[in-house]
Order: C-alpha cells, then sequence, then structure tokens
C-alpha cells in the first residue's frame, strides 16, 4: 500500500503561524486582545510623561500604575527572551511632604547603571510560576486554585517595593553654578 504524499493531516484546532488569529479564537484562549487591549508591543517604550505621587497616599501610585498594567509588565519580564525590561522610573527624590515624580519606563536588559539619577523598578509576576503544579507524568501543568491572589500579592508587594525604594532614594544633589563638579580644566 502506497503513502499518500502531501502534508500530514493537522488537528482540527490548527492554524498557520503566517495566518492571523480570529477574533474568537483569541477569546477561546483567554487572549487580551480578544477584549481590544491595546497594550503596546513588547520591544515599544511605554508613552513619556509621569506623574507626582505621594509616598503617604498608597492609593496616588496605584492609581498611576493600576494592577492591570502590573501584570502585562510582569508577563513581558517573564519571557526568556525579552530583551527590554518594563517597569517604573522614579525620577525625583521625595520632598518633605512625600511627593515624587514617577514614570512609565522601558530599557534594555543590558542597561545598568548604579550611580544613575533615576530608580528602574521592574515587576516580575512569582504567582504566574508558583500557580502551576505537575498533573502527572506525561500531562501538562493544572494551574491552581488561589492564583489570583497570589497575583494580588504580587502586585501589592511592587507597589510596597516603590514605595520602599523612594524613601530609601538617595539622588545626587543638583549642580549649581558655583559648585565645586563645575571647576577646573574641562579639556579642549
Amino acid at each position: 500500500m502506497a503513502e499518500p504524499k502531501g502534508p500530514p493531516p493537522q488537528p482540527r484546532d490548527y492554524q498557520a503561524l503566517s495566518e492571523p488569529v480570529p477574533p474568537e479564537r483569541l477569546r477561546e484562549l483567554g487572549s487580551p486582545a480578544a477584549a481590544g487591549d491595546t497594550a503596546s508591543p513588547a520591544g515599544k517604550a511605554p508613552e513619556r510623561g509621569g506623574r507626582r505621587v505621594n509616598l503617604r497616599d498608597r492609593g496616588s501610585i496605584e492609581r498611576f500604575y493600576p494592577r492591570d498594567a502590573f501584570e502585562r509588565d510582569a508577563a513581558r519580564n517573564a519571557d526568556a527572551k525579552a530583551t527590554v525590561l518594563h517597569g517604573v522610573r522614579i525620577v525625583s527624590q521625595p520632598d518633605a511632604d512625600g511627593g515624587f515624580e514617577i514614570v512609565r519606563a522601558a530599557r534594555n536588559v543590558s542597561e545598568g547603571d548604579p550611580m544613575s539619577d533615576t530608580l528602574f523598578l521592574v515587576p516580575y509576576a512569582a504567582a504566574d510560576s508558583a500557580a502551576l503544579v505537575a498533573a502527572g507524568e506525561y500531562s501538562a501543568a493544572d494551574q491552581k486554585s488561589g492564583a489570583e491572589a497570589g497575583k494580588a500579592r504580587d502586585y501589592e508587594g511592587f507597589i510596597g517595593a516603590v514605595i520602599e525604594a523612594a524613601e530609601g532614594a538617595d539622588f545626587k544633589r543638583s549642580i549649581g553654578r558655583d559648585d565645586d563638579r563645575l571647576k577646573g580644566f574641562r579639556g579642549g
């Protein structure tokens, strides 16, 4: 008996990578794109501009960086091949009232500047990996119940880390006209 020629038969739900995924399939898969999510692609930086928030008003930070933004950034950062990290940047030291400037930010994974005048914080969701348990020797992993509570804890922990980082921020003082750092030969 001769073998049939041509490509092997594909499963019923097979879709070629070059074809666009229909919205009903996206909904079936639970993709945020099915709900019209217009998040920027993983390699594109967030919109510029920040907001003044307050250390003593946790809600001001949560309004600036809501949980859905945290989950989207944490998912992007979880990609092992990600070349861009997404998060927030604290750009000013808190004033006497606790107010400071914060912006949504992205940076290349190879960037690292410990002497920078800003603090870059990257969200990771520990609940995503902890939510999966082995279901058996040859089956896919199952999701634990309570994974949603773990995501909420991750978000609360990240907001706490933003507050803690802002409280401990030690920015260089600004350079003034008579600053010693401006005196002396500059080459040329």
